[in-house]
């Protein structure tokens, strides 16, 4: 067609992948997934969808709330950052420069320094702060597309779970890493120039090294299968995208990469290109490993060390004498640990419902507000009805009015005057 049109697959596949995270999650597995493809080829309608129509991060997000369970204690907390020019800007906190370290932690990895996690109770505080990032995230026009995003940006859920499976207790931690990346694109079709030209640049230096780290993943996965004894450097430092994802591209994760591709001719290029960079990803072999809290490994390593010993008292009553000293001693030390991970699990319980802000208890014919936080309450101007109102007050300086207001107001009001 000679007519320029949207060319956005909306397919089982695409949410049956979503499903997949989320299961996947469950299971006490890192995930990861971001979108590959040239500017105006659809990766933040991919992930983030748009009016109307939630993409996958929301869908993902939303689905992790719904399969929750009663009797299973969870903790959510999310961050948002974005790599432009290769400097790092957290989403989430409003007058944050991009001047965010990149550090190395000696187990976990990479991280960013000084990154704000987010505590969530719900899909909708979720939704809140995506919306909240998204406003900050750097995009510009150009000449392919209206609102070419400029930076990377990677939106990060860390969710634990624990309880009790068949009496032993049970914790699991997965990170969950939703990446939206900047398009590829070529100056002189977009028609960049100054500043445009410089994010250009950058994002393309950063998506070839992305490249060489897939065809180097790729190339190590192969000689492993053929038992080959040489070992192939991973350009992971080369770029700040590459390097946050190093255990997501090539270690203890499951990562999916979506190619998004565009149907135009003028385009065949960019989607040969995208075409061989999901080719090479398809080769790539990760181990992922269920991230379980040590302390609940070694308790269930200490009950069936009870248990073994508890056999052997009841096989050989000559032993009994020195067996019972060291079933005391396993069987105390088993308690204790069990007693600190549910203190442990009771605290964040306890966070999460101060966080929350406040209980609504039902006193008779009345509502009381119970909250030890600062905070104003809003009564409904209509006195047959019966809403009210808590809007929590935040540390240092509240802003109030409403959305007319030239400042965004951290408490939005509605209603006359």
């Amino acid at each position: 067609s000679k007519k320029p049109f949207p060319f956005y697959i909306k397919s089982n596949f695409i949410l049956d992948l979503g499903e997949d995270v989320v299961q996947q999650s469950y299971a006490g597995y890192n995930m990861c997934v971001f979108a590959y493809g040239q500017t105006g080829s659809g990766k933040t309608y991919t992930m983030m969808g748009g009016e109307g129509d939630r993409g996958l991060i929301p869908r993902i997000c939303a689905n992790l709330f719904s399969k929750m369970v009663e009797g299973t204690k969870y903790r959510v907390e999310v961050s948002y950052l974005e790599i432009y020019n290769e400097r790092v800007k957290d989403l989430l906190q409003k007058g944050s420069s991009h001047n965010l370290k990149v550090r190395e932690h000696p187990t976990t990895g990479p991280y960013v320094q000084d990154l704000s996690k987010h505590l969530v109770g719900e899909y909708r505080d979720i939704l809140r702060l995506m919306e909240q990032g998204n406003d900050l995230r750097t995009t510009a026009s150009t000449n392919m597309n209206d609102t070419s995003s400029r930076s990377h940006a990677i939106f990060t859920i860390t969710f634990a779970q624990a309880g009790y499976l068949e009496g032993m207790p049970h914790e699991t931690e997965s990170k969950i890493h939703l990446v939206d990346l900047a398009g590829s694109e070529r100056a002189n079709a977009t028609g960049a120039s100054g500043q445009r030209l410089k994010e250009g640049a950058h994002i393309n230096k950063s998506l070839v090294t992305l490249g060489s780290v897939i065809s180097a993943l790729a190339e190590a996965s192969s000689q492993k299968a053929a038992s080959s004894s040489s070992s192939k450097h991973i350009p992971y430092r080369d770029s700040t995208l590459t390097w946050l994802l190093k255990d997501s591209l090539g270690g203890n994760s499951k990562t999916i990469m979506i190619a998004t591709i565009s149907p135009a001719d003028v385009n065949h290029n960019e989607t040969l290109s995208t075409l061989r960079y999901a080719n090479r990803a398809e080769n790539i072999i990760n181990k992922p490993t269920v991230n379980e809290d040590a302390n609940v490994k070694l308790i269930r390593d200490l009950r069936e060390e009870i248990d073994r010993l508890k056999a052997i008292m009841s096989g050989d009553p000559a032993i009994l004498a020195s067996v019972q000293e060291q079933l005391a001693v396993k069987e105390a030390k088993e308690q204790k640990l069990t007693e600190a991970w549910n203190e442990k699990w009771k605290e964040a319980a306890k966070i999460l419902q101060e966080h929350n802000a406040l209980g609504l208890k039902r006193t008779g014919l009345g509502v009381m507000l119970d909250s030890d936080m600062p905070h104003l309450i809003g009564l409904d101007e209509d006195i047959l009805s019966t809403g009210i109102t808590l809007y929590q007050l935040r540390e240092g300086n509240t802003i109030i009015g409403n959305n007319e207001a030239e400042e965004v107001p951290h408490i939005a009001l509605k209603g006359p005057g």
